[in-house]
Protein backbone atom coordinates (compact mmCIF):
# COMPACT_ATOMS: atom_id res chain seq x y z
CA UNK A 1 0.00 0.00 0.00
CA UNK A 2 1.20 3.42 -1.07
CA UNK A 3 0.91 5.66 2.22
CA UNK A 4 2.65 8.71 0.35
CA UNK A 5 -0.28 8.76 -2.52
CA UNK A 6 -3.43 8.37 0.20
CA UNK A 7 -3.46 12.11 0.88
CA UNK A 8 -3.31 13.43 -2.48
CA UNK A 9 -6.05 10.90 -3.99
CA UNK A 10 -8.14 11.87 -0.46
CA UNK A 11 -7.44 15.16 -1.30
CA UNK A 12 -8.40 15.07 -5.24
CA UNK A 13 -11.14 13.13 -4.16
CA UNK A 14 -12.86 15.27 -1.67
CA UNK A 15 -15.54 18.11 -3.05
CA UNK A 16 -13.06 21.36 -3.98
CA UNK A 17 -16.31 23.65 -2.14
CA UNK A 18 -15.51 22.11 1.24
CA UNK A 19 -11.93 22.16 0.80
CA UNK A 20 -11.99 25.80 -0.16
CA UNK A 21 -14.31 26.34 3.09
CA UNK A 22 -11.66 24.08 5.68
CA UNK A 23 -9.07 26.31 4.01
CA UNK A 24 -10.59 29.12 5.59
CA UNK A 25 -11.32 27.65 8.82
CA UNK A 26 -7.88 26.88 9.26
CA UNK A 27 -6.47 30.05 8.14
CA UNK A 28 -9.00 31.96 11.01
CA UNK A 29 -8.39 29.35 13.29
CA UNK A 30 -4.95 30.16 13.22
CA UNK A 31 -4.99 33.36 13.44
CA UNK A 32 -7.21 32.59 16.84
CA UNK A 33 -4.82 30.41 18.31
CA UNK A 34 -2.18 32.89 17.44
CA UNK A 35 -3.96 35.02 19.89
CA UNK A 36 -2.96 33.06 22.73
CA UNK A 37 0.83 33.32 22.21
CA UNK A 38 0.91 37.33 22.34
CA UNK A 39 0.80 37.60 26.31
CA UNK A 40 4.42 35.69 25.87
CA UNK A 41 6.53 37.22 22.73
CA UNK A 42 3.60 39.57 22.11
CA UNK A 43 1.81 40.00 17.97
CA UNK A 44 5.18 40.14 15.94
CA UNK A 45 7.09 37.50 18.47
CA UNK A 46 4.47 35.36 17.31
CA UNK A 47 4.61 36.39 13.73
CA UNK A 48 8.05 35.71 13.53
CA UNK A 49 7.59 32.61 14.66
CA UNK A 50 5.36 31.32 12.39
CA UNK A 51 7.05 32.62 9.10
CA UNK A 52 9.79 30.69 10.53
CA UNK A 53 8.20 27.27 10.76
CA UNK A 54 6.42 27.70 7.39
CA UNK A 55 9.19 29.18 5.68
CA UNK A 56 10.93 25.91 6.88
CA UNK A 57 8.32 23.34 5.87
CA UNK A 58 7.46 25.05 2.43
CA UNK A 59 11.27 24.91 1.29
CA UNK A 60 11.67 21.22 2.36
CA UNK A 61 8.66 20.46 -0.10
CA UNK A 62 8.97 22.71 -2.62
CA UNK A 63 12.88 22.75 -3.15
CA UNK A 64 12.78 25.47 -4.76
CA UNK A 65 15.70 26.01 -7.39
CA UNK A 66 17.32 29.53 -6.71
CA UNK A 67 20.08 29.77 -9.29
CA UNK A 68 17.12 30.02 -11.82
CA UNK A 69 15.79 33.17 -10.55
CA UNK A 70 17.05 36.31 -12.92
CA UNK A 71 17.61 39.62 -11.54
CA UNK A 72 14.08 40.99 -11.89
CA UNK A 73 12.13 37.69 -10.65
CA UNK A 74 14.57 37.96 -7.85
CA UNK A 75 13.07 41.48 -7.21
CA UNK A 76 9.74 40.76 -7.32
CA UNK A 77 10.70 38.07 -4.69
CA UNK A 78 11.76 40.17 -2.48
CA UNK A 79 8.84 42.57 -2.90
CA UNK A 80 6.31 39.73 -2.24
CA UNK A 81 8.12 38.77 1.07
CA UNK A 82 8.44 41.96 2.52
CA UNK A 83 4.95 42.72 1.38
CA UNK A 84 3.85 39.14 3.48
CA UNK A 85 6.07 40.53 6.21
CA UNK A 86 3.98 43.71 6.36
CA UNK A 87 0.57 42.10 6.40
CA UNK A 88 1.71 39.33 8.51
CA UNK A 89 2.49 42.30 11.73
CA UNK A 90 -0.17 44.69 10.87
CA UNK A 91 -2.80 41.67 10.80
CA UNK A 92 -1.54 39.81 14.12
CA UNK A 93 -1.30 43.32 15.27
CA UNK A 94 -4.47 44.13 14.62
CA UNK A 95 -5.98 41.33 16.67
CA UNK A 96 -4.11 41.96 19.25
CA UNK A 97 -6.03 45.51 19.52
CA UNK A 98 -9.76 44.78 18.03
CA UNK A 99 -11.67 41.51 17.50
CA UNK A 100 -11.08 39.01 14.42
CA UNK A 101 -13.71 39.54 12.96
CA UNK A 102 -13.69 43.34 12.67
CA UNK A 103 -10.12 42.72 11.77
CA UNK A 104 -10.43 40.53 8.74
CA UNK A 105 -13.46 42.37 7.57
CA UNK A 106 -11.38 46.19 7.17
CA UNK A 107 -8.69 44.08 5.92
CA UNK A 108 -11.40 42.52 3.25
CA UNK A 109 -12.24 46.05 1.54
CA UNK A 110 -8.92 45.97 0.23
CA UNK A 111 -8.71 42.70 -2.18
CA UNK A 112 -12.50 43.88 -2.45
CA UNK A 113 -11.78 46.94 -4.16
CA UNK A 114 -8.88 45.75 -6.57
CA UNK A 115 -11.04 43.39 -7.97
CA UNK A 116 -14.21 45.75 -8.33
CA UNK A 117 -11.83 48.63 -9.39
CA UNK A 118 -10.22 46.85 -12.27
CA UNK A 119 -13.54 46.18 -13.65
CA UNK A 120 -14.43 49.77 -14.26
CA UNK A 121 -18.10 49.45 -14.68
CA UNK A 122 -20.80 51.88 -13.13
CA UNK A 123 -22.58 48.66 -10.67
CA UNK A 124 -19.36 47.73 -9.66
CA UNK A 125 -19.10 51.42 -7.72
CA UNK A 126 -21.87 49.89 -5.88
CA UNK A 127 -20.75 47.11 -4.19
CA UNK A 128 -17.40 49.59 -3.59
CA UNK A 129 -20.04 51.93 -1.97
CA UNK A 130 -21.62 49.09 -0.14
CA UNK A 131 -18.36 48.05 1.31
CA UNK A 132 -17.54 51.75 2.24
CA UNK A 133 -21.16 52.06 4.44
CA UNK A 134 -20.23 48.35 6.58
CA UNK A 135 -16.58 50.27 7.02
CA UNK A 136 -18.67 53.84 7.98
CA UNK A 137 -20.63 51.46 10.50
CA UNK A 138 -17.72 50.98 12.75
CA UNK A 139 -17.14 54.56 13.51
CA UNK A 140 -19.41 55.33 16.38
CA UNK A 141 -17.31 52.77 18.24
CA UNK A 142 -13.83 54.17 17.39
CA UNK A 143 -11.82 55.50 20.34
CA UNK A 144 -14.99 53.59 22.27
CA UNK A 145 -15.18 49.59 21.96
CA UNK A 146 -12.66 50.03 18.93
CA UNK A 147 -9.29 51.03 19.35
CA UNK A 148 -8.12 53.43 16.30
CA UNK A 149 -5.02 51.85 15.93
CA UNK A 150 -6.22 48.54 15.27
CA UNK A 151 -8.57 49.65 12.90
CA UNK A 152 -5.40 51.40 10.80
CA UNK A 153 -3.36 48.41 11.17
CA UNK A 154 -6.27 46.17 9.48
CA UNK A 155 -6.32 48.15 6.87
CA UNK A 156 -2.81 48.07 6.52
CA UNK A 157 -2.87 44.49 6.47
CA UNK A 158 -5.69 45.03 3.53
CA UNK A 159 -3.19 47.33 1.89
CA UNK A 160 -0.70 44.49 1.92
CA UNK A 161 -3.17 41.84 0.87
CA UNK A 162 -3.42 43.77 -2.18
CA UNK A 163 -0.42 44.17 -3.31
CA UNK A 164 -0.13 40.40 -2.50
CA UNK A 165 -3.06 39.76 -5.04
CA UNK A 166 -1.24 42.33 -7.64
CA UNK A 167 1.39 40.43 -7.50
CA UNK A 168 0.98 36.80 -6.67
CA UNK A 169 -0.24 36.30 -10.72
CA UNK A 170 3.25 37.70 -11.73
CA UNK A 171 5.27 35.76 -9.82
CA UNK A 172 3.20 32.62 -10.61
CA UNK A 173 4.58 32.43 -14.49
CA UNK A 174 8.09 32.28 -13.01
CA UNK A 175 7.34 30.11 -9.53
CA UNK A 176 4.86 27.44 -10.29
CA UNK A 177 2.91 25.56 -7.46
CA UNK A 178 3.77 27.07 -4.21
CA UNK A 179 7.22 27.23 -5.27
CA UNK A 180 6.74 31.46 -5.27
CA UNK A 181 5.25 31.07 -2.11
CA UNK A 182 8.13 29.21 -0.19
CA UNK A 183 10.86 31.74 -1.70
CA UNK A 184 8.45 34.98 -0.32
CA UNK A 185 8.07 32.94 2.93
CA UNK A 186 11.44 32.66 3.17
CA UNK A 187 12.16 36.27 2.89
CA UNK A 188 9.35 37.02 4.59
CA UNK A 189 10.82 35.00 7.38
CA UNK A 190 14.34 36.56 7.37
CA UNK A 191 12.40 39.85 7.24
CA UNK A 192 11.38 39.44 10.84
CA UNK A 193 14.24 37.36 12.19
CA UNK A 194 15.58 40.45 14.46
CA UNK A 195 12.13 40.27 16.55
CA UNK A 196 12.39 36.21 16.40
CA UNK A 197 16.13 36.51 17.66
CA UNK A 198 15.32 39.12 20.48
CA UNK A 199 12.17 36.38 22.05
CA UNK A 200 14.80 33.24 22.32
CA UNK A 201 15.26 33.48 26.11
CA UNK A 202 11.34 33.98 26.30
CA UNK A 203 11.02 30.73 24.24
CA UNK A 204 13.77 28.98 25.76
CA UNK A 205 12.37 29.14 29.16
CA UNK A 206 9.47 27.77 28.07
CA UNK A 207 9.55 25.45 25.04
CA UNK A 208 6.07 25.08 24.58
CA UNK A 209 5.70 28.25 22.76
CA UNK A 210 7.40 26.45 19.51
CA UNK A 211 5.21 23.61 19.85
CA UNK A 212 2.53 25.88 19.82
CA UNK A 213 4.40 28.14 17.31
CA UNK A 214 4.26 25.00 14.60
CA UNK A 215 0.55 24.39 15.10
CA UNK A 216 -0.08 27.65 14.19
CA UNK A 217 2.40 27.63 11.30
CA UNK A 218 0.37 24.06 9.96
CA UNK A 219 -2.69 25.95 10.25
CA UNK A 220 -2.23 28.92 9.23
CA UNK A 221 0.25 27.84 6.13
CA UNK A 222 0.64 24.55 5.50
CA UNK A 223 -2.83 23.22 5.58
CA UNK A 224 -4.23 26.52 4.38
CA UNK A 225 -2.62 27.06 1.49
CA UNK A 226 -2.48 22.79 0.34
CA UNK A 227 -6.25 22.42 0.47
CA UNK A 228 -7.19 25.96 -0.84
CA UNK A 229 -4.23 25.21 -3.66
CA UNK A 230 -6.44 21.87 -4.46
CA UNK A 231 -9.58 23.37 -4.88
CA UNK A 232 -8.28 26.15 -6.98
CA UNK A 233 -7.44 22.83 -9.34
CA UNK A 234 -11.61 22.51 -9.78
CA UNK A 235 -13.80 25.12 -8.77
CA UNK A 236 -14.63 28.26 -11.23
CA UNK A 237 -13.61 31.94 -10.16
CA UNK A 238 -16.98 33.02 -9.46
CA UNK A 239 -17.52 29.86 -6.69
CA UNK A 240 -14.43 30.17 -5.29
CA UNK A 241 -15.09 34.24 -4.93
CA UNK A 242 -18.66 33.61 -3.09
CA UNK A 243 -17.30 31.06 -0.70
CA UNK A 244 -14.20 33.85 0.02
CA UNK A 245 -16.77 36.01 0.45
CA UNK A 246 -17.52 34.00 3.73
CA UNK A 247 -14.30 35.32 5.59
CA UNK A 248 -15.29 37.89 7.66
CA UNK A 249 -18.14 36.24 8.85
CA UNK A 250 -16.10 32.88 9.69
CA UNK A 251 -13.76 34.89 11.54
CA UNK A 252 -16.36 36.83 13.32
CA UNK A 253 -18.10 33.30 14.59
CA UNK A 254 -14.21 32.06 15.63
CA UNK A 255 -13.25 34.68 17.11
CA UNK A 256 -16.61 34.09 19.29
CA UNK A 257 -16.15 30.48 19.71
CA UNK A 258 -12.42 30.02 20.52
CA UNK A 259 -11.71 33.50 22.18
CA UNK A 260 -15.00 35.16 23.53
CA UNK A 261 -15.12 37.98 21.51
CA UNK A 262 -18.49 40.00 21.13
CA UNK A 263 -19.55 41.89 18.60
CA UNK A 264 -22.21 44.78 18.58
CA UNK A 265 -25.14 45.23 16.58
CA UNK A 266 -23.45 47.61 14.12
CA UNK A 267 -20.74 45.50 13.68
CA UNK A 268 -22.34 42.64 12.94
CA UNK A 269 -24.06 44.97 10.19
CA UNK A 270 -20.87 46.34 8.91
CA UNK A 271 -19.60 42.49 8.58
CA UNK A 272 -23.16 42.06 6.79
CA UNK A 273 -21.97 44.75 4.40
CA UNK A 274 -18.46 43.84 3.43
CA UNK A 275 -20.02 40.13 2.44
CA UNK A 276 -22.72 41.16 0.84
CA UNK A 277 -20.61 43.72 -1.16
CA UNK A 278 -17.96 40.82 -1.93
CA UNK A 279 -20.94 38.56 -2.87
CA UNK A 280 -22.48 41.04 -5.07
CA UNK A 281 -19.38 42.08 -6.80
CA UNK A 282 -18.44 37.95 -7.28
CA UNK A 283 -22.06 37.46 -9.00
CA UNK A 284 -22.34 40.19 -11.18
CA UNK A 285 -19.08 39.39 -12.92
CA UNK A 286 -18.98 38.60 -16.59
CA UNK A 287 -17.46 35.39 -18.07
CA UNK A 288 -14.50 37.63 -19.59
CA UNK A 289 -13.32 38.70 -16.16
CA UNK A 290 -13.23 35.22 -14.69
CA UNK A 291 -10.06 34.17 -16.75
Amino acid sequence: MNLTATPSRLLATTSPTLLLILSILAAHMGAAFAYFLFPMIGPLGTVSLRLAFSAVVLILITRPALASLRHRQSWMILVYGLLMAAMNSSFYSAIDRIPLGIAITVAFIGPLSISVLMSRRPLDFVWVALAVAGILLLTPDIGGSLDPVGLLLAAMDGICWSGLVLISPRIAKFAPGNTGLALGMSVAALTMLPIGLSKVPIIMADPVILLYGFGIAMLSTTITFTLEYEALKRLSVRLYGLIISLEPATATILGAIILSQSIGLQGLLAIACVTLAATGATLTKRPEEEK
